[in-house]
């Protein structure tokens, strides 16, 4: 008996695969080759033919068929054997005959002329060959009969080894059906023993139930004997049973709920965490990204900012100093507006009491005799004072207003509060920011203009 042959590995497998394609590849580039060269020996040697059938009075309407009908029964014969090599045909005597009476043939008619170049006829052994015209008729010719035979030996090796792969592919595969073969096997073995466990199981459960349910039985009877000498106590201890399941499920309870709470803060806090890393994160990139646009615009800005240094300087401080002078023209127009007032006011006392006798009082504003429109006039541009220097940063205290226009403390605290007040109103505030900021380019176009 013989031993088996041994299971290929799964690497053998993969490799007589390949190889497998391989000589199929090469198999069909010889068929080709074969092919090829054949009908380019076809083409090259079918004019030497038919001039050598029409020198021997065939008609050259017939002479141009002799080579074709010869190449084409060799290239018949090399495209037939390249086709069954892999079925695993091998050639026997006749093939092998016809290719080399096939490839003889059409060596002799393309070399004729060359053997026998006189017009003398066949006389035996060539006394005066023409060498190079036979050398180069004799080319194309031998390749075909060798590159033939050559093929035939290639396709006996392709056959024998496609075979061998082909034996161990066989074998690999019949080795993977085994395989799932017994696996298959192993697996209903395995469902038939759980499903014999589990019947095995079933009747254990219900033996060990009638055997549970006997016993019930045998305990209800002796129940059922001492029961009413034992009513009280068993009154009795089922209410500490009672009592002892209620604290026994409130405990339960309660620490179910701490559980519960413990698991929503525990995720919480989770969450939380997860949320900080991800705010954290996000800061950082945002912060990164602020820096680098902040460094670059700082970059581009640098260049222009030393640049520009020294003009800002010289502009703010012309700036600056046409603020003073404005502040001085300011302060010199309100002394003058103070001044007139306390004249007018004089004035208006001294009639006053000329009029009715009494003393001045404290209260200026209530005292003063001006006319309601002169008052109303000053008081407004009082509030407008207040409300340009709380636009613009510079908020003046009741004692500076009141001086700026000959009044009291009282007279700009009431002017400040009433300036806050109609700030409030959208139209007001934008009238009193826009004389603000008309003052202010007013300021700086000076400034520009001196410099």
């Amino acid at each position: 008996m013989s031993t088996p042959a041994p299971v290929p590995t799964h690497l053998e497998y993969e490799d007589a695969k390949k190889h497998l394609d391989q000589l199929r590849h090469i198999g069909d580039l010889i068929t080709k080759a074969l092919l090829t060269l054949g009908g380019g020996g076809l083409i090259f040697t079918c004019i030497n033919v038919t001039v050598f059938a029409i020198r021997e009075a065939v008609p050259w309407y017939i002479a141009w068929m002799l080579d074709p009908l010869v190449s084409l029964a060799l290239l018949v014969v090399l495209y037939v054997d390249g086709l069954l090599a892999p079925q695993g045909y091998k050639p026997k005597s006749w093939p092998f005959l016809l290719r080399w009476f096939a490839g003889l043939g059409t060596w002799l008619m393309n070399c004729w002329s060359s053997l026998y170049p006189k017009e003398t006829g066949f006389d035996g052994w060539p006394e005066h060959p023409h060498a190079a015209g036979l050398l180069l008729h004799s080319i194309i010719p031998a390749l075909v009969i060798l590159l033939a035979e050559a093929g035939a030996g290639y396709r006996k090796y392709l056959t024998g080894r496609t075979a061998q792969l082909n034996d161990v592919i066989r074998r690999y595969q019949e080795w993977q059906r085994q395989q799932r073969e017994n696996e298959e096997r192993e697996a209903r073995a395995t469902r038939d023993q759980a499903a014999e466990n589990a019947r095995r199981e079933k009747e254990r459960e219900a033996r060990e139930a009638a055997e549970q349910a006997r016993d019930e039985a045998k305990r209800l009877a002796e129940r059922e004997a001492h029961e009413r000498k034992i009513e009280a106590d068993r009154l009795a201890e089922q209410r500490k049973i009672e009592a002892a399941n209620r604290d026994r499920e409130a405990k339960i309870e309660a620490a179910r709920l701490a559980k519960i709470a413990a698991d929503e803060q525990a995720e919480r806090d989770r969450q939380k965490l997860l949320l900080t890393a991800k705010i954290e994160a996000d800061r950082i990139a945002l912060a990164a990204k602020i820096e680098a646009d902040n460094r670059d615009r700082e970059e581009a800005r640098e260049a222009a900012r030393k640049h520009e240094e020294a003009q800002l300087k010289a502009v703010e401080e012309e700036a600056a100093r046409l603020r003073e002078e404005a502040e001085r023209e300011a302060a010199e127009k309100a002394r003058k507006t103070a001044e007139r007032a306390a004249a007018r006011r004089a004035a208006d006392e001294k009639r006053a009491s000329e009029n009715d006798g009494h003393g001045a009082s404290e209260n200026t504003e209530d005292t003063i005799p001006m006319s309601r429109e002169a008052r109303a006039a000053q008081r407004e541009d009082g509030i407008r004072e207040a409300a340009r220097a709380i636009v613009s940063g510079r908020e003046l205290t009741a004692k500076e207003l009141g001086e700026r226009f000959g009044r009291r403390e009282t007279w700009g605290g009431d002017c400040t509060r009433e300036a806050r007040i109609r700030l409030e109103d959208p139209a007001f505030r934008e009238e009193i920011e826009t004389a603000a900021l008309e003052e202010m380019l007013q300021t700086e176009a000076l400034a520009e203009h001196a410099v």
